[in-house]
């Protein structure tokens, strides 16, 4: 699992990026200021969670797929400032899911 050593350093360091990005966009058309992220989908949902009585010697769970809970789609749009699409859509089939 991941900490966090300092989040009140983390968070000042996204408000100032914040902050200096706003006062440099007014210089730009909005048609070229872009954002780019990656969003990773599941194809189906699970948890690493289970319930089960004390003492229970075996705890059971179910999937539809073993191969749905160890890939993923991962896709990585390009926005314009102006919501709009820019060129293709990146997308990685598949991938094989690293914590499972």
């Amino acid at each position: 699992m991941k900490e966090v050593e300092n989040v009140d350093t983390i968070n000042e360091s996204a408000e100032k990026f914040v902050s200096d990005v706003k006062k440099l966009l007014p210089s730009y058309i909005e048609c070229n200021v872009f954002n780019t992220d990656q969003l990773g989908l599941e194809l189906e949902m699970h948890s690493n969670r289970t319930l089960s009585f004390e003492e229970e010697k075996i705890t059971v769970a179910t999937v539809r797929s073993k191969h749905n809970i160890t890939h993923s789609y991962t896709v990585q749009p390009i926005l314009s400032m102006e919501s709009t699409p820019v060129g293709l859509l990146f997308l990685c089939l598949k991938e094989a899911v690293s914590n499972c």
